[in-house]
């Protein structure tokens, strides 16, 4: 009888058991129920849903215990202490932010410099725009030499970033210190990588130029502003407003024969043309009022129209070459290019010249049919052809190393000739004019 009812006892309870499993099933189905229905007209369940998709469900159900203890964990870690590297960062911009209102940047750099750990690119960027912020505070409050200073601490942590070049100008300027400014610009210019900039800083040096050249003016310094003229042209030479400025300041010096050789450069140029030949015109009324200084250059002029120069050409295909002689001491063939209004040399030639790269600093952009074309500007002791020679004679070079060949001899040695080039003697005429 014991062993009877201890075996009905048995069953019942694993009859319980199958019923409490059962409707625990039914709840879970019922839940999968309702997470997957879209809604009361749609009926969706995991029945319609294909096997993948119903397996992407059942996945979700387990994982989704798991990823709310990470948030809690996550939440816990955000309201907990920050790690070793924040707590870090957070004492060098303490540190640093310290600095910046002492307006102690010497020292702000050195923390940067010897900084523990890697700073990331917010702070960085937070530092850089600290300091010039506490530049410009210099610049407001007047202490340009600071200013200047502290440029040049903060350019060996941020040598490529334009703005600060543009602010050491500023401060440059507003000491009065124009010749410092634009012989900045020229130092920097050539270290510059990006294009747009380095158009921009040469804009920026030919404004500030042109601007000293007014003030030099009103302070009655002729020579001086002719002096100007000269080297924007020298850096500048495809710029026909410096040679008519400079004829004008000439005509007010009495250089009258200087004035006439840059307007008749002149002479094709639409815009300066017209007023070209006034001047010149004006210069023969000049002469006129001295007889015998008349005399004298014409006598002068007569002699030297008289004697042509007549220099070989060596032709290559359909070009013409020509040999010549740079400082004395080299000779190189250059195409000759009367479309060309600089003439210029190849990098070899000058490297075999001995000029090296901070002779290359002073850069220009030159157009032409192929777009604009980066070269650098140089000052060759003198160039040589049959007899003729022109000392301190401005060249570009070809940094790019585009010439297959030694060069181009252009108008900038051209424009002191009458020319004529005879193709079938093979032959370059030159007359003074």
């Amino acid at each position: 009888m014991k062993a009877l009812e201890k075996a009905i006892y048995i069953i019942l309870l694993l009859v319980g058991f199958a019923f409490g499993w059962y409707s625990h099933s039914i709840k879970i189905t019922s839940e999968n129920n309702k997470s997957t229905s879209i809604d009361s007209n749609h009926n969706l369940t995991t029945e319609n849903l294909s096997p993948n998709k119903s397996n992407q469900l059942n996945n979700d159900v387990i994982a989704t215990p798991f990823i709310n203890h990470q948030r809690d964990i996550n939440k816990k870690i955000a309201k907990g202490k920050p790690s070793k590297k924040k707590i870090l960062s957070s004492k060098f911009i303490d540190k640093a932010n310290q600095l910046f209102k002492n307006m102690n940047l010497f020292d702000a750099i050195t923390l940067y410099n010897f900084s523990e750990n890697p700073l990331s690119k917010t702070e960085i960027k937070w530092f850089l725009k600290k300091t010039i912020q506490l530049i410009n505070s210099r610049l407001k409050q007047k202490k340009y030499s600071k200013a200047i200073d502290d440029i040049e601490e903060a350019r060996r942590v941020f040598p490529n970033v334009i703005q600060l070049i543009h602010l050491k100008i500023e401060a440059y300027l507003l000491k009065n210190e124009h010749v410092n400014a634009i012989e900045y610009i020229a130092r920097e210019v050539y270290y510059v990588q990006d294009d747009d900039s380095q158009k921009d800083l040469l804009n920026r040096s030919r404004e500030i130029r042109e601007k000293h050249i007014v003030l030099l003016l009103k302070k009655g310094l002729i020579q001086k502003a002719k002096e100007g003229y000269e080297d924007a042209i020298a850096e500048d030479p495809e710029n026909n407003k410096y040679y008519f400025e400079l004829a004008l300041l000439c005509i007010k010096d009495r250089q009258l024969e200087k004035a006439e050789s840059n307007l008749r450069f002149l002479l094709d140029d639409e815009t300066y043309s017209q007023d070209a030949l006034k001047l010149i015109n004006q210069i023969n009324l000049i002469y006129a009022k001295n007889q015998e200084k008349l005399q004298e250059n014409q006598t002068l002029k007569n002699q030297k129209v008289s004697e042509n120069i007549v220099i070989p050409l060596i032709k290559k295909g359909n070009s013409f070459f020509v040999k010549i002689k740079i400082n004395n001491e080299k000779d190189v063939f250059l195409l000759l290019d009367t479309g060309a209004s600089m003439t210029t040399l190849s990098k070899k030639v000058t490297d075999n010249l001995g000029y090296s790269g901070i002779d290359y600093r002073k850069i220009r952009w030159f157009k032409t049919a192929g777009g604009d074309v980066k070269m650098s500007i140089l000052k060759v002791r003198s160039l040589s052809i049959q007899g003729i020679q022109l000392k301190d004679f401005v060249v570009s070079v070809d940094i790019n190393n585009a010439l297959q060949f030694d060069g181009l001899l252009g108008m900038n040695f051209l424009r002191f000739f009458k020319f004529t080039i005879d193709q079938k003697l093979n032959q370059l005429i030159l007359s003074n004019k």
